[in-house]
């Protein structure tokens, strides 16, 4: 008997709870549906128009030319040396 008031109390602060949760993420989902985007999306974002004469996907760049010899021969006239030489 002695539990009973705390137990009941509890149980009607879960359903409470449970329906406050339930009415805040019902207003939530029609607030959302009404909503009317700001402006047009910026360039790029998903469902953003493409601006006239710009194509929607650009070309690769050109790749720089070059291999083994970009990278400068050691100077002769330098100290030092090579580790294990």
């Amino acid at each position: 008997m002695r539990n009973l008031v705390p137990l009941a109390a509890c149980l009607t602060a879960a359903a409470a709870l449970i329906v406050l949760v339930r009415r805040i993420t019902a207003a939530q989902q029609a607030r959302i549906a009404l909503a009317v985007p700001a402006g047009p999306a910026p360039y790029g974002w998903p469902g953003a128009p493409v601006p006239y004469g710009r194509p929607a996907v650009t070309d690769p760049s050109p790749q720089v030319a070059g291999g083994a010899g970009t990278v400068s021969p050691p100077d002769a006239a330098a100290a030092g040396g090579t580790i294990g030489a």
